[in-house]
């Protein structure tokens, strides 16, 4: 099973392409611009032009999800990267699970609502489930 991973920041894309082979899954990295890519089993780097907002990617990321068919694409949970997982949500019809606490192989995802009062699981149904993963989750 190939997983995608996409973050803006080196470190993240090395704990999601861990994530994606603890997951059992081979781990591709979604690269814009200079991050160092080396620790994924494959990279799909996308040149970052001047000029041009982070999101505007979110076109050429989703032909990119199109074209490998990854059961999952994880995804680090900030400002920008939440904003292309929507945006990826809408083009491809997939499903988007917010700031998993914990997730399985199959795509089923614990994450806190209600302001942390209490934890709900759940699995997308789509043919790819985006999903962002807090810093930490794989250890």
């Amino acid at each position: 099973m190939t997983i995608l991973v996409f973050a803006e920041k080196t470190n993240s894309l090395i704990e999601l392409c861990n994530g994606a082979r603890q997951l059992g899954g081979r781990a591709e990295a979604v690269v814009i611009g200079e991050l160092d890519p080396s620790f994924a089993d494959k990279v799909w780097s996308i040149p970052q032009q001047a000029d041009v907002m982070f999101e505007d990617y979110t076109e050429t990321i989703a032909a990119i999800v199109e074209k490998v068919k990854p059961r999952l694409l994880l995804v680090e949970p900030t400002k920008r990267c939440k904003l292309v997982a929507g945006r990826l949500a809408a083009i491809l019809g997939a499903s988007v699970i917010t700031d998993a606490s914990e997730l399985t192989s199959d795509g089923e995802a614990k994450h806190m609502v209600y302001g942390g009062a209490a934890v709900r699981k759940e699995k997308a149904v789509t043919a790819v489930s985006i999903i962002t993963v807090g810093s930490g989750v794989f250890a």
